[in-house]
């Protein structure tokens, strides 16, 4: 079941966003759009999936929305193995690849000197939602770190990167990964 599991980078990618996401509904194109795959691809990697009983579909209209099956018995199980198989960083992309109020997100900080370092800050370049908040804490939980996200609006961010403000120059000119959007 394993090797028929994890066959194809499409089927991972959309695992990662599916079981990082498990309390939201994606239609075909949404899925396609949000991991850069060609549809075609990810529906018949949906299909597959859903024979395995992995994921739940449910009809809006004429638009089909997968989610993973949080009741099913694999899905803690398939969670903990996509998190050690994507790692930190691209487990925490997985998370962020879905939050539309997020227009970046990077890492910055003693973490990318020390990748044991127990603490991961990230910058948002947006809105920090009570859904994503929820989320951070659950995969840093799961991750066995603790992750301090500092969201900056847009704006803001914006305002501050044109007047050169001291605040955000540690983690802007220092080392930083990016999760979401880029430099």
């Amino acid at each position: 079941m394993l090797g028929r599991l994890f066959s194809s980078r499409i089927r991972v990618e959309i695992l990662a966003l599916l079981l990082n996401n498990p309390d939201q509904g994606f239609y075909l194109r949404e899925i396609a759009r949000l991991i850069n795959k060609n549809a075609a691809g990810v529906k018949r990697e949906l299909d597959n999936l859903y024979k395995m009983n992995v994921l739940l579909v449910r009809r809006e209209g004429n638009q089909k929305h997968f989610s993973a099956d949080m009741g099913s018995y694999l899905y803690p199980e398939l969670r903990s193995l996509l998190v050690k198989a994507l790692g930190t960083e691209g487990t925490l992309k997985s998370v962020f690849q879905a939050a539309t109020e997020v227009r970046a997100a990077f890492l910055f900080g003693a973490y990318l000197a020390d990748r044991d370092n127990p603490e991961i800050d990230i910058l948002l370049v947006g809105e920090m939602s009570p859904e994503l908040e929820r989320k951070l804490g659950e995969t840093g939980d799961m991750l066995g770190r603790s992750i301090r996200p500092w969201a900056i609006p847009y704006e803001v961010y914006r305002d501050w990167m044109g007047r050169g403000d001291g605040r955000l120059s540690a983690a802007i000119q220092g080392r930083r990964l990016f999760l979401k959007g880029g430099p």
